[in-house]
């Protein structure tokens, strides 16, 4: 009998044997993180010294990518509670409108 798909083998597609198990962390990464935030801590110019010299730093010469590690911490922070105190889903949207050309 003839193979109906010739890409998957007779047996059933192969089993994983390969690569970090379900759930491992990626210690690459990882690694890179605490050496980003290491580098961050130590920062020291200007009477600014670490994490948050650092933050400042950039802030005040890389606005933009500033913004942008704001932007990915700020949803992070934001919580909500119901009035008798129970937290409560938060839901928040983006609509982008475009400038009319008539205008």
């Amino acid at each position: 009998m003839s193979n109906p798909n010739p890409i998957i083998p007779p047996d059933g597609p192969p089993k994983r044997k390969a690569g970090r198990p379900k759930g491992a962390h990626n210690k690459t990464a990882m690694s890179l993180k605490e050496a980003i935030l290491s580098a961050a801590n130590s920062y020291d110019e200007n009477g600014r010294s670490g994490m948050a010299g650092w933050l400042e730093e950039l802030r005040d010469r890389f606005p933009k990518a500033f913004a942008t590690l704001l932007g990915r911490v700020l949803p992070l922070q934001v919580t909500t509670m119901t009035p008798d105190g129970k937290d409560a889903p938060l839901r928040l949207s983006v609509e982008i409108i475009k400038p009319d050309a008539a205008d």
